[in-house]
């Protein structure tokens, strides 16, 4: 009887966490939803594409994602809108690429009425308008921007910007997060067929970068977190029936593991595609398949947290506010977490390997680090 009752709790306690719930999507002319931002529980934003134009815009939500407006995003210069984030219902900044002139060009775009109206605040210098930008704002004033292996920095709202550059290779970086105003993480892929992603963390405001060697091939950033001062999380995933790895550090950056996801794809086409933390444990993953999975144990194991429907269901991004998590899948389908529905699948314990970093450089043209001669699980620093 003990043992009954034992089995049941455990059963009911994983139950309790599946919490996501089906909910409208953001309209029936929406294509694909990129990214979200949701500043506020019932306020947010997302950007994507109608199915008649291939033009990026932006879709904005008052009611918690019952309804959605569609912005209209001037889309003179063919925008591709690659990021957003918004601080407050009102402040925001995307990050997109444009034709101008005939040239492709990265700009940052600023909105202080809700994206009514939006302002270009970019750095003049950031011509360039291949690979993939990012954006990230601590406040209305301080914020950064990445183009390529660059990354822009600005303490009045884009009318000064520093930059740095973080490689001597061709890197894209792609994905920008901030704690706040110290702690920070960047990441992106090598810009080689080998398809290495590349890491690069800060621990004081971006006054210096710490380059990551990711001992794993075909294993392209798709997103990043910097959960708190301590933990920081990577999702790699580059596809073509590669495995999918999180990478983690517990210290600051100080020492990351690896962790091969692996047995939690349906198949081996199924890409990890969008990553959330909630806090230091507790995180979500959207998959190619339309899953969502869910751990609580800083990834070490996970669970099918909820399946999107239909023939399409790749999710695209995952984002809270507070207690509220918001899913977007293809076709501008949504979920949303509510009542808690039943556990899908339930998978054991993962295998973690540990993997080097490069220690503090203040820029990499004053410091020349090399690739170690030890084993890649072994720790290393700079000459």
């Amino acid at each position: 009887m003990k043992q009954m009752i034992m089995l049941f709790l455990l059963f009911f306690s994983f139950s309790l966490l599946g919490q996501w719930i089906d909910h409208d999507s953001v309209g029936a002319s929406v294509a694909s939803v990129k990214k979200a931002s949701f500043p506020v529980e019932l306020t947010g934003y997302a950007t994507g594409n109608e199915n008649s134009n291939a033009d990026g815009t932006v879709y904005k939500t008052n009611d918690g994602a019952r309804t959605w407006t569609n912005l209209n995003f001037p889309s003179l210069n063919s925008p591709d809108i690659q990021n957003i984030h918004f601080i407050d219902t009102l402040t925001g900044f995307i990050s997109v690429r444009e034709t101008i002139s005939g040239n492709l060009t990265m700009q940052v775009y600023k909105t202080t009425d809700g994206g009514q109206n939006w302002q270009g605040i970019g750095p003049s210098t950031a011509s360039l308008g291949y690979g993939n930008s990012a954006v990230y704002f601590i406040s209305n004033d301080s914020g950064f921007f990445s183009v390529e292996d660059l990354i822009y920095k600005t303490y009045d709202s884009g009318q000064n910007w520093t930059v740095d550059t973080l490689s001597t290779f061709y890197d894209d970086i792609s994905a920008l997060d901030f704690w706040n105003g110290q702690y920070g993480v960047a990441g992106g892929w090598d810009g080689t067929f080998a398809y290495t992603g590349v890491l690069f963390y800060t621990n004081d405001g971006g006054s210096t970068w710490n380059e990551v060697i990711i001992p794993e091939t075909y294993t392209s950033i798709v997103e990043v977190q910097r959960v708190s001062p301590t933990h920081i999380y990577a999702l790699g995933d580059d596809g073509y029936a590669t495995p999918a790895y999180l990478f983690r550090s517990t210290d600051a950056g100080a020492t990351w593991d690896t962790l091969n996801l692996s047995q939690y794809a349906i198949s081996n086409m199924d890409n990890f595609t969008s990553m959330y933390f909630r806090d230091e444990n507790v995180g979500y993953i959207g998959t190619y398949e339309g899953n969502i999975l869910k751990t609580v144990d800083a990834g070490l194991t996970w669970i099918v947290d909820y399946t999107f429907t239909g023939t399409y269901k790749r999710v695209h991004a995952i984002d809270f506010a507070g207690n509220t998590g918001y899913a977007f899948g293809e076709s501008g389908k949504i979920a949303k977490t509510g009542n808690p529905t039943a556990l899908q699948t339930v998978q054991l314990s993962q295998e973690i390997t540990g993997f080097p970093i490069r220690l503090p450089i203040i820029t990499p043209s004053i410091w020349e680090l090399k690739r170690p001669k030890a084993s890649i699980f072994t720790a290393w620093k700079a000459d």
